[in-house]
């Protein structure tokens, strides 16, 4: 008689392949990079969507990967010495270096269980842009068009780019308008956000605006913060869009 194969119950078959996991490699961390496909912070919990691309930017590997709360915490401690925010390393786009071990689980199926970030990475790709976008400003003769432009002494007309209501734009303005030295300036101001995916767009729109007023200078105002959030200024299209500027861009 013909011998009848073993069958299992899916849940019996996913039983034995996560005891497989968690005997063979459910114990070994590993350091691993990848881009942030997807971010969601859910309550005290990140889920994330990792991803790996070739040099034509397409996908060859995706993984879920899980920041617990317990992890979390020690996580954006760790960060806070680097002068950054979770928020700020675990985000959509960023390419991150993060130590991870594998889980399973019988309905969610495997995933990575993410214990520790090297924010190195995402800082290190920052600068690496960064120092693209001065090559090409430098490349393109747009470096020093600013440089050619007069800027008077005592800039009494001033169209201002920045977020009101921001303890920046307000100090700003404060020390415009109440310093003991000259007080009577003249500014219009071009409302912006200065941060979050909509800033570079806004930005660039902004500096565009205050270029075809009558002033003697576009003051760019932003109240400080880390590396990760004055990223945006080193966006070509604002740096480009300050070089093509006729009016001085403080």
């Amino acid at each position: 008689t013909e011998t009848k194969e073993e069958t299992y119950t899916l849940t019996q078959l996913n039983n034995r392949f996560k005891k497989w996991v968690d005997k063979n490699v459910g114990h070994h961390k590993f350091w691993v990079e990848c881009e942030i496909a997807k971010a969601n912070l859910n309550g005290v919990h990140w889920y994330l969507e990792l991803v790996d691309s070739d040099a034509q930017e397409q996908t060859t590997a995706k993984a879920r990967g899980n920041i617990w709360r317990s992890t979390a915490e020690q996580i954006s401690h760790s960060l806070r010495a680097f002068g950054v925010k979770s928020d700020e390393i675990i985000k959509e786009g960023n390419r991150v270096r993060i130590q991870c071990s594998f889980q399973y689980n019988s309905i969610y199926g495997l995933s990575l269980v993410i214990n520790d970030i090297d924010p190195s990475t995402t800082l290190g790709d920052i600068e690496k842009q960064k120092q693209q976008t001065l090559k090409r400003l430098t490349d393109e003769g747009l470096i020093d068009l600013q440089k050619q432009l007069y800027l008077s002494p005592l800039a009494r007309r001033i169209a201002l780019v920045g977020s009101p209501g921001t303890s920046g734009f307000e100090d700003f303005v404060k020390e415009l308008t109440n310093n003991t030295i000259y007080s009577r300036f003249k500014f219009k101001a071009f409302p912006t956000t200065v941060q979050g995916d909509a800033a570079v767009n806004q930005i660039v729109a902004a500096i565009k605006a205050a270029s075809e007023h009558d002033v003697d200078a576009i003051v760019l105002v932003r109240g400080g913060g880390s590396k990760m959030d004055l990223h945006v200024f080193n966006h070509y299209n604002v740096c480009s869009a300050i070089a093509y500027s006729r009016i001085p861009v403080i």
